[in-house]
C-alpha cells in the first residue's frame, strides 16, 4: 500500500496494517519519525503507484496529478475526495 499526503503516519490503523508494509510520498515531507519508527518517502512516485495493491489518499496537495493518480491506481481509497 502506499498513502499519499502529510496524514500517512496514521493510515495503517484503520486497515490493520502493519506500518512496514506501507510506503508513502509528500512532496513536503521527504522523511518523518513516529512512534519510534523512522520513515523515508518513495522517491519514484509513478513506480510506487504500479506496484501499490492499494493507494490511500490521504491529503489534497495540489502538487499531485489526481487525474494520473486515479489510472495509476488498481484500487484507491480517497479520504479527501480528489481523486
Amino acid at each position: 500500500m502506499i498513502a499519499l499526503g502529510d496524514r500517512a503516519k496514521q493510515s495503517h490503523k484503520p486497515f490493520g496494517i502493519s506500518p512496514r508494509s506501507i510506503h508513502y510520498h509528500d512532496p513536503h515531507v521527504p522523511a518523518f519519525q513516529h512512534d519510534g519508527m523512522e520513515r523515508v518517502g518513495v522517491a519514484d512516485l509513478d513506480a510506487a503507484l504500479a506496484a501499490a495493491d492499494c493507494v490511500v489518499i490521504v491529503t489534497n496537495h495540489d502538487a499531485y496529478g489526481w487525474t494520473s493518480v486515479r489510472r495509476a491506481a488498481r484500487l484507491r481509497v480517497d479520504t479527501r475526495h480528489v481523486a
